[in-house]
């Protein structure tokens, strides 16, 4: 058995690897040894080709999520897993519990490789007022700007683009908010990436460590040494970004009217993995009140996006 233990958002994480999924802990931007802390969230990841098979035919659909009171229920046949998380509220101690299993450990998926667990990381911290978000996220100096857009809008290429010149990650395609006092910020939890084949070439990661293919036809990557995490920064602004040959690298303001679409679509893992809540209704407006947020087109000068980035982040950090 392998234990590690994480961190999100200053709650500890622990989870536990059997050999046959050991391979999994990797993914996961920090570890080290079980303190005395009490876990947040405990994962145990295993192989049972028995139980998944039972939990599919009970399930009788291919995918399937549900939620009783405060317990958590995923199946799915690509690849065939089942993930259970339960939450246990009445101990003020707010713990919870989590299952991931597969039904074969052979040749691993590389979605699950990138991100195991994302569905219990996702709606246990969605319980406890953390939001997983659709988007990547950068630090400078500890302030941070989330990337916001469709999928193949750019924002994971320009993320780790301007990783590769000095700035930190947060995530690729998934960070989590939180509020730290009067503050918003960003929290990362996986090193690892997906990629285009077109942005294997532009970001010239063809040696990253390679952890598959994704069913979504997308390459699954570790991320470099060279590229550093932050475990959190705090957020002073929101970017809307798409190819745009016409007028790139200019930051054109949104109202907070405007904002409230790309902000609907940053909150799509929270809705999926909890539901829809008046709480995360407020937090989006909230969000859209509070985080500067601009639209910005591009045109893979990444050279001139950190310099516009620089900017705005120097410029929102000296506001009052």
């Amino acid at each position: 058995m392998k234990r590690i233990r994480s961190w999100l958002a200053g709650h500890a994480v622990d989870l536990n690897f059997t050999e046959s999924t050991a391979k999994l802990a990797g993914a996961f931007a920090r570890q080290g040894n079980q303190d005395e802390t009490t876990a947040g969230l405990t994962i145990s990841f295993d192989v049972d080709k028995h139980l998944v098979t039972s939990a599919l035919q009970a399930g009788e659909i291919g995918l399937f999520r549900e939620r009783h009171t405060d317990k958590f229920v995923w199946l799915s046949t690509s690849p065939p897993k089942v993930q259970t998380l339960s939450l246990d509220c009445s101990s003020g101690q707010n713990t919870a519990d989590g299952t991931f299993t597969l039904s074969d450990a052979e040749d691993l998926d590389g979605n699950i490789r990138t991100r195991p667990g994302i569905d219990i990381i996702s709606a246990w911290a969605t319980s406890r007022g953390i939001i997983p978000i659709h988007a990547s996220g950068i630090a400078l100096k500890g302030r941070a700007l989330i990337l916001l857009g469709v999928g193949g809008s750019g924002k994971t290429t320009t993320a780790l683009a301007l990783a590769q010149r000095g700035w930190e990650l947060l995530g690729d395609d998934r960070c989590f908010l939180y509020r730290d006092g009067a503050q918003i910020k960003v929290a990362s939890l996986y090193a690892t990436t997906f990629l285009t084949p077109e942005s294997l070439l532009r970001l010239k990661a063809g040696d990253w460590p390679d952890l598959g293919d994704s069913h979504h036809g997308k390459h699954a990557r570790s991320l470099p040494s060279t590229a550093r995490m932050a475990a959190t920064a705090q957020l002073v602004g929101a970017v809307w970004v798409s190819p745009d040959a016409q007028n790139p690298y200019k930051l054109q303001p949104l109202s907070r009217r405007q904002a409230l679409v790309p902000w609907q679509l940053t909150l799509s893992p929270a809705l999926q993995t909890h539901g829809p809540s008046p709480a995360l209704l407020k937090d989006l407006s909230d969000f859209s009140k509070t985080v500067k947020a601009w639209r910005m087109g591009l045109n893979w000068d990444f050279d001139q996006i950190d310099s516009v980035f620089r900017d705005a982040v120097s410029r929102e950090t000296k506001k009052p």
